[in-house]
């Protein structure tokens, strides 16, 4: 006996991790059509974030770049965000945006909102600002700076909102005092990392967005590192459920792909999926039935995900 799901359709999934671990070895994932994915016998920290793409490791894929032509710009390098607001006192911001829709029933719950960035050569840095609003870039939800700090976290209770933006942007607003002429006095922030995380503990549950026929025909897979299953159905993007073994900490998120096919939509994702030779591949697309998409070959010497960018290439690990 797992649970009562009463009359709701629901369908199970194992999900096997290595043995030996803190949590235990085998659970059963529920899949329920009333918008629940239950980690049966689980426990332990729940981490759920709202934001996509949180450590930008494929580009700028889900955001929304905020930039004034010919005065501020934001481009990806090396897994960030470079953030380089105009050279001026309180000239053009230069930021990312990201519009969230929360799991439903979490409307009225605490979010743990942070940043973590990087000065690059400055003898000003540039103040780093969190804005929430209703639309992109807006602060009427939530505004606050933080002068000459690298990172910080913020409390933010969305109110019974269901949507709403997230900015994470800087600005040069100190003036440069006594500082020599001819000094270079502004410069960039690499801005490494963000989150909008829903954090509790104990049993182990998560919304979803499927429906019955979407969990009837779906495919799931286990990743080779024994720590994430991936869920392929037709009419939504994939998903991952992870487990974080260090941090006893599982979380549930939308698979942000880098070099991610333009035929992908909704009605016309992938229907399966494998691992080998170090790969991920993905078929069973509406529009390309003998289309197979390889990834980028997993390196374990990096922290980079490989199994989720599908950038192509000319090099031997290109996807």
């Amino acid at each position: 006996f797992m649970e009562d799901l009463g009359d709701n359709y629901a369908r199970p999934f194992p999900f096997q991790l290595i043995p030996n671990n803190v949590t235990g070895e085998a659970f059963t994932a529920i899949a329920t059509e009333d918008g629940r994915l239950i980690v049966n016998g689980a426990s332990g920290a729940l981490f759920q974030d709202d934001l996509v793409n949180t450590s930008f490791s494929i580009d700028l894929t889900g955001w929304t770049r905020l930039f004034t032509s010919g005065k501020s710009t934001v481009t990806w390098s090396s897994g960030s965000a470079l953030l380089t607001p105009e050279p001026v006192v309180n000239g053009a911001i230069a930021g990312v945006s990201q519009q969230v829709t929360v799991a439903a029933g979490t409307e009225n719950e605490d979010r743990l909102v942070s940043f973590v960035t990087e000065s690059i050569t400055p003898n000003i840095p540039a103040t780093m600002r969190i804005s929430i609003g209703s639309t992109i870039g807006a602060g009427d939800l939530f505004d606050q700076d933080f002068i000459a700090i690298d990172s910080a976290e913020i409390n933010f209770n969305p109110s019974g909102l269901a949507t709403y933006w997230i900015t994470f942007s800087c600005i040069n607003d100190i003036s440069p005092g006594g500082i020599p002429p001819g000094t270079p006095l502004y410069g960039s922030r690499s801005l490494k990392s963000v989150t909008s995380s829903l954090t509790s503990s104990g049993a182990i549950e998560f919304s979803h967005v499927w429906n019955e026929d979407d969990i009837r025909t779906m495919q799931v897979e286990m990743a080779p590192n024994e720590f994430s299953m991936y869920f392929v159905c037709q009419d939504k993007p994939p998903y991952k459920l992870n487990y974080d073994i260090d941090l006893n900490q599982w979380s549930f998120n939308l698979v942000t792909f880098g070099g991610k096919p333009s035929s992908w939509v909704a009605g016309n994702y992938p229907t399966t999926l494998t691992f080998f030779q170090g790969r991920s591949w993905w078929s069973g697309v509406q529009s390309e039935p003998q289309t197979f998409w390889g990834s980028k070959s997993n390196d374990e010497t990096t922290t980079d995900n490989e199994l989720e960018d599908l950038s192509t290439g000319t090099n031997a690990n290109d996807g």
